[in-house]
Order: structure tokens, then sequence, then C-alpha cells
């Protein structure tokens, strides 16, 4: 989240001062990178797995991947002057369709690890 603090401090901008649809964004990184912790815990109780461990390389690399492109998105926002002449973001009217390619990997990672838990128990 430090990448989209930052691009919010160099446009001056509040998170409250986003379009609905970049804040909705913001909402699911954040989620993302909550099951991602929960995973994690999760991973550390148990018995350490190669295959595991790039899952979750894997799915934070995904993360800050969607974390930088929300960056470049807050930093592309088009300024407009204010009544006082001190710029200000224009609100963003281009809507883009959503990839949930992201939200996939997780989910098969979710499911990679959670079946490797399974079998790991059956075999206790």
């Amino acid at each position: 989240m430090e990448l989209i603090a930052s691009a919010l401090k160099e446009k001056n901008l509040a998170l409250k001062d986003l379009s609905s649809e970049l804040k909705g964004e913001i909402s699911e990184l954040q989620e993302m990178m909550e099951r991602y912790n929960e995973v994690c815990d999760e991973y550390e109780e148990q018995e350490e797995d190669v295959k595991t461990e790039r899952l979750l390389d894997e799915m934070e690399h995904d993360i800050a991947t969607v974390e930088t492109e929300i960056a470049n998105k807050i930093k592309a926002l088009p300024e407009k002057k204010s009544a006082d002449g001190e710029p200000s973001p224009a609100p963003s009217v281009k809507k883009e369709e959503k990839s949930g390619i992201g939200w996939l990997i997780f989910g098969g990672v979710v499911f990679a690890i959670t079946l490797g838990a399974v079998s790991v128990f059956k075999k206790k």
C-alpha cells in the first residue's frame, strides 16, 4: 500500500477523493493482502513445502503487480483547475473491465494449500 499512499501524496489526494472504481480496486487489494497474510500464517504452522512456498511467492508478486497498477492509475489522473486556481484531480470517467486472473490464481493457491493440509493430516 506504500505505492498507493505515495501516489496519493504526489497528487495531493485523499482516498475519499478517488473514483468509486479506484476505491473498489483498493478495497479488493486490501482483501487480497489479508487473505495472503492468513494463508502465510497457516503455512508457517505446517511443515515447509517448496511447492506451496513458490505459490505464495507468486501471490506476493500478483499483489505487488495490482498495487503498482492502481498507483499508476492514480498518478495518471488528469488535473483540472479549481475555482481558487489550484490544480485538482478530475474524476475518472473511463471504465475498464476488471480481470479476474488475480483472484483465480489466489483461489488456486488457497485450494492447493488446503488440499496439502488435508493430505498431511490424512497421513498422520
